[in-house]
């Protein structure tokens, strides 16, 4: 999110120069949902397991759990058109645009294990 805040910011103080371009933003390597559950895993030393689960079960799940209809609606598909159209291309339009790299994954997992952890030990608690 922060590299996404940079890349807004950049591209409102060089507004001229961008203005009518659409870029495509990624990180480095494209992974699977199953392949981020490793690393925050390995990372974290959680023990999670991801489970891709019936579109129309989740919508209901999470309709009942009192989330709005459009946001479950807008969860779904940001979950399943990469399912859809194949997995996404890697592009290094960030790093044309900040002349850096993005933060990886693990870097990422990293910086923000406090959170991931207390959300898990949340997620535990609720399904108990």
């Amino acid at each position: 999110m922060k590299d996404i805040g940079c890349v807004g910011a950049h591209l409102i103080a060089n507004f001229d120069q961008h203005k009518n371009k659409a870029y495509t933003l990624s990180g480095t390597e494209n992974l699977s949902f199953g392949e981020v559950v490793q690393r925050v895993n390995h990372l974290t030393h959680a023990n999670i397991e991801y489970r891709s689960v019936n579109p129309v079960c989740y919508y209901f799940l999470k309709s009942g759990e009192g989330l709005p209809k459009g946001k479950v609606i807008v969860m779904l598909v940001l979950h399943f058109l990469p399912v859809i159209q194949g997995p996404p291309e890697v592009s290094d339009s960030f790093q044309q645009l900040m002349q850096r790299s993005p933060i990886s994954i693990d870097d990422f997992i990293q910086q923000h294990q406090a959170t991931f952890r207390s959300t898990i030990t949340s997620a535990i608690q609720q399904g108990s």
